[in-house]
């Protein structure tokens, strides 16, 4: 006959991952790193920019030319990776405990 505390635990569902913790230290240190807003003032301020920059030199009639396009496309990807780093940093912490 078994007791009901390893009835309990016989009822809790198991996973492979038991135990297993994801390292985010590479991304920020604490949920209350202040590196977060930090980076997402960083981004603002650059996303603003590339509106300043951008926004007359791209809707052109016959197009810009491939170097401005290229500058473009290049600050744009470097942008969405910084916007990103808190979005991502976020959701695996939120996945981490939801438990």
């Amino acid at each position: 006959m078994s007791t009901s505390n390893t009835t309990v635990q016989n009822a809790l569902p198991h996973s492979s991952a038991d135990g297993v913790a994801w390292q985010l230290s590479d991304l920020y240190a604490s949920v209350d790193d202040p590196a977060i807003n930090r980076d997402l003032d960083t981004a603002l301020k650059r996303a603003q920019a590339f509106e300043s920059t951008y926004r007359s030199r791209i809707d052109i009639p016959g197009g810009p030319s491939a170097d401005t396009l290229l500058a473009a496309v290049r600050e744009l990807e470097e942008l969405s990776e910084q916007m990103d780093k808190p979005l991502i940093y976020a959701s695996l912490v939120h996945a981490a405990k939801t438990d």
